[in-house]
């Protein structure tokens, strides 16, 4: 999604826009703070998505994921796949049964 954000975002600036008697560092440095205003909510939107990956134990314990008509993605855990434990109590000095440390 961030390279659709970066596709799709206009550059502000144009020949007309440019001013000849600003100097050249101060042109690409206001280009670059709206490309970053434009990009970073969805920089942000990526690292909340990607911070469910901290309550995974072991991707083993997983099916593969199904897409569902509506567009929303379901993963379910194996019913063999031992009993889950919540990050917040899990003991950082035990590795995983299945090898995948959090």
């Amino acid at each position: 999604s961030l390279a659709l954000v970066i596709a799709t975002t206009p550059i502000s600036a144009t020949s007309q826009d440019i001013d000849p008697d600003q100097p050249l560092s101060e042109q690409l440095g206001e280009i670059l703070r709206g490309l970053r205003e434009t990009i970073e909510p969805a920089l942000q939107e990526m690292i909340d998505h990607f911070s469910v990956l901290e309550e995974i134990d072991s991707f083993e314990n997983y099916t593969k994921p199904e897409v569902l008509p509506n567009g929303d993605i379901l993963i379910r855990r194996r019913p063999d796949a031992p009993e889950y434990v919540p990050p917040a109590t899990r003991d950082p000095e035990t590795p995983q049964e299945d090898g995948v440390d959090t």
